[in-house]
């Protein structure tokens, strides 16, 4: 995980502090994190807030949940998040699990011929997606519109007229789809 630009490994234990040391093994900015009490097993990085931030979770063995937000981007936990490397268990670390992220500050309303969106990557928050589904009512048709703006930007995408109802999601270069939103 990255917090202050360079790849950090986080480490909690019985001191009630996680800790995260820089590649030189020095500590990394913002850290330790207090916490109550010895922290359970490892702690876990992942996207919490679809911000395309790393956030880190640890629980205690008295019961108590953490979280922080960090300022690492998503895009730099790209290690082994489990056994077997990825949620296929392929072992294969070039492979390419993570769906595209989700669709975020979508804007569109009935009438409207044009909508855009917060891009989200091809994985995760990271890169461009292969392209949009748009799931449009009353037709209950399934649309597709290429992506062509990388994560963070803000693409403009066609609605057929007549549309009431609008789901859309990214398409990753896989096949995997994000987490879809659904517009009336």
């Amino acid at each position: 995980m990255s917090w202050d630009g360079r790849q950090s490994i986080v480490d909690g234990g019985d001191s009630n502090a996680m800790h995260a040391y820089g590649p030189l093994g020095g500590t990394t900015a913002g850290f330790p994190k207090w916490t109550t009490g010895w922290n359970l097993f490892s702690p876990t990085a992942g996207d919490l807030l679809s911000d395309g931030r790393v956030d880190i979770v640890s629980a205690t063995r008295e019961g108590y949940l953490f979280a922080w937000a960090t300022d690492g981007p998503a895009a730099d936990n790209d290690q082994w998040w489990r056994l077997q490397h990825d949620e296929w268990s392929s072992g294969n670390y070039g492979a390419v699990t993570r769906p595209p992220g989700a669709i975020r500050r979508a804007r569109w309303s009935p009438g409207q011929a044009t909508m855009t969106l917060a891009a989200p990557g091809s994985s995760w928050y990271t890169g461009t997606p292969a392209a949009y589904r748009l799931t449009i009512e009353p037709q209950e048709q399934t649309l597709s519109r290429t992506a062509t703006v990388p994560a963070g930007g803000t693409p403009t995408l066609a609605v057929p007229g007549g549309t009431q109802r609008l789901g859309i999601q990214a398409v990753g270069p896989t096949g995997l789809l994000g987490t879809p939103a659904w517009l009336e």
